[in-house]
């Protein structure tokens, strides 16, 4: 995937959350949020495990990861302020929840390795780093290499028996028969496969039925909705990427700075003046609410 510019929502202004840290919390909410997608939020079990060697296994507590993973998995917004009662409300409800120090080698200092057990005694393993400043990605789903950040609409599509040839011409099927697709990759594993469809809205039922669940060999579909303020795409031009960008913008088209950032974040998330107003305003509402 190519990388995209920043937003001011996700990465300058955002994360807005509960402190205190953003790599803890918001990202911690975030890779909850997603695993609650995954199991559709009929979670029955989670086991954490982190590395001792990794930032986590000694911060994990004092910082926060704990109550924002749980708050994420029980729908909680990282800025609600009941976040920090997760692990009491994920109690109540009969949810079993371990965090353990586990030496497995991770490569990343912010690195969870997850299991879940949905209410049909089904488990999912997830690998997920924290990437800093509330930004995420999931790694691995049941030893399957994916790259999610939160920043599309997810179609995961999970194959037994298979193999790259097969995996390549159902990805060839998938572009012949959907429009806009932003990103599509397939990875393999053991005969396994999975082909995670990246896109900027969620696929219809029409698209399921019609050509998606007849794929050979499919045995799951997972779907996950985007985590973060702002989606991504695949041809993402902003108006400016640095500042001496930015004066010049400001000075040809007469704009005030607050102007250039409507700009901005209009163009990079590709949606309207009034969204990036109404964006600002729940921003505006959640500090007073703080602040009070």
């Amino acid at each position: 995937m190519i990388k995209q510019p920043a937003s001011i929502f996700n990465d300058v202004i955002g994360p807005v959350m509960r402190g205190p840290s953003s790599s803890h919390i918001a990202a911690a909410a975030r890779i909850g949020e997603l695993i609650r997608q995954m199991v559709k939020g009929n979670v029955k079990e989670v086991f954490v495990e982190f590395d001792p060697n990794g930032a986590l296994a000694t911060t994990y507590h004092g910082h926060g990861s704990d109550i924002g993973f749980i708050g994420g998995l029980l729908g909680y917004d990282p800025s609600d302020p009941e976040l920090t009662h997760s692990l009491d409300e994920a109690a109540n409800l009969g949810i079993k929840v371990s965090f353990v120090i586990t030496e497995y080698g991770a490569v990343h200092p912010n690195t969870y390795k997850i299991t879940v057990t949905d209410t049909m005694n089904h488990k999912t393993r997830i690998t997920a780093i924290s990437v800093g400043g509330g930004m995420i990605e999931i790694q691995l789903i049941n030893d399957l290499q994916v790259n999610i950040a939160g920043d599309f609409y997810e179609t995961l599509l999970f194959f037994n028996e298979t193999s790259a040839k097969c995996l390549e011409g159902s990805i060839n099927l998938i572009g012949r028969e959907l429009n806009n697709i932003e990103f599509i990759d397939y990875s393999i594993s053991n005969n396994k496969g999975l082909i995670n469809i990246k896109t900027g809205y969620k696929l219809s039922d029409q698209s399921m039925d019609s050509f998606i669940k007849k794929l050979a060999g499919l045995k799951e579909i997972l779907e996950l909705s985007p985590v973060l303020p702002i989606m991504s795409r695949k041809n993402c031009i902003v108006p400016f990427n640095n500042a001496d960008e930015m004066v010049k913008v400001g000075i040809e088209r007469n704009l005030k700075l607050w102007e250039l950032a409507l700009l901005y974040e209009r163009e990079r998330g590709g949606i309207s003046e009034q969204e990036v107003f109404n964006k600002m305003k729940e921003i505006v509402t959640i500090l007073r609410n703080s602040i009070e």
